[in-house]
């Protein structure tokens, strides 16, 4: 029972982020470039599990957009990384957001785990604050860092600057031919653990 529904929910997940990753990107002249009256964020979301199928993260941003939720899955989700490293587990989110001040809240995740053997799944959440402040201009994209967590027996979090390999992926991946207008400002988070 419980593996059957865990199987619907990934099943459900990977069709859902499917839909939303085949979204184009913001672009004028090969940059992203933000709809008028709004700003960009460029916030990468990764994780890492022990559950490599079930495992999913999601980041909390809060503003004069209200509440977004941007959500990653361990089993579909991943970040191209150049050369012959393996690729990380997560998203690059490219979000239009009216201008003003923001604070990415907390990230959290949800795993399974289970002993060797004894056939059983425990579904385990963690959430972890953040509380990273940051502003958005009209006009200006800026890149936010990439949020990530571990979801193990000591779950953790932090906020850092990924640019070389999240820049690689919108290029590679997302068709992003140039990446000079993009401001990098990562929040400082005053709650990470």
């Amino acid at each position: 029972m419980i593996s059957t529904l865990r199987n619907l929910a990934v099943l459900f997940a990977v069709l859902l982020l499917g839909a939303c990753a085949s979204q184009p990107l913001p672009m004028q002249d090969g940059k992203l470039a933000a709809p008028p009256g709004m700003g960009l964020a460029v916030l990468a979301v990764t994780l890492d599990s022990l559950d490599r199928e079930g495992a999913t993260a999601g980041v909390l941003v809060t503003g004069p957009a209200g509440r977004s939720n941007m959500q990653v899955s361990i089993l579909t989700d991943y970040i191209r990384v150049s050369g012959s490293a393996p690729d990380d587990k997560g998203r690059v989110f490219v979000q239009a957001l009216p201008p003003g001040d923001y604070v990415i809240q907390k990230i959290y995740g949800w795993w399974f785990d289970g002993g060797p053997g004894l056939g059983l799944a425990i579904s385990r959440y963690e959430e972890v604050p953040l509380d990273a402040p940051f502003h958005i201009n009209a006009g200006e994209v800026v890149y936010l860092g990439d949020a990530h967590i571990s979801l193990n027996f000591r779950p953790s979090a932090a906020l850092t600057d990924r640019q070389k390999r999240d820049f690689d992926h919108l290029v590679v991946r997302r068709q992003v031919l140039q990446t000079d207008n993009i401001v990098v400002r990562i929040p400082k988070a005053r709650a990470a653990q």
